[in-house]
């Protein structure tokens, strides 16, 4: 499905700008912007993508689809709890 590659190289992008600062806090800022800009900009497109990714997995092909969304939401949180953990936070996810 072309709108989940879509989305999971759109991550991929933010995900290197947001490693590209130095300071975390200023990474953190530049995705929570980034992620408020996304939503308003192109709200339809992200209503798309929670309905996919809240699927009943009946539909094998649709399930296929939003499990591969679901694994980039889940390295995703990884990756934006980081900087957390670099600041020293006690339960950082």
């Amino acid at each position: 499905m072309a709108l989940v590659d879509r989305r999971i190289d759109e991550r991929r992008v933010v995900r290197r700008a947001v490693t590209a600062h130095e300071d975390p806090v200023a990474g953190m800022r530049y995705s929570a912007v980034g992620a408020l800009n996304h939503v308003h900009h192109q709200l339809e497109t992200v209503r798309f993508y929670l309905t996919l990714s809240a699927q009943p997995r009946r539909d094998v092909a649709v399930a296929a689809h939003a499990a591969r969304l679901n694994r980039a939401s889940a390295t995703r949180f990884a990756r934006r709890t980081a900087p957390f953990a670099r600041l020293s936070l006690h339960f950082a996810r």
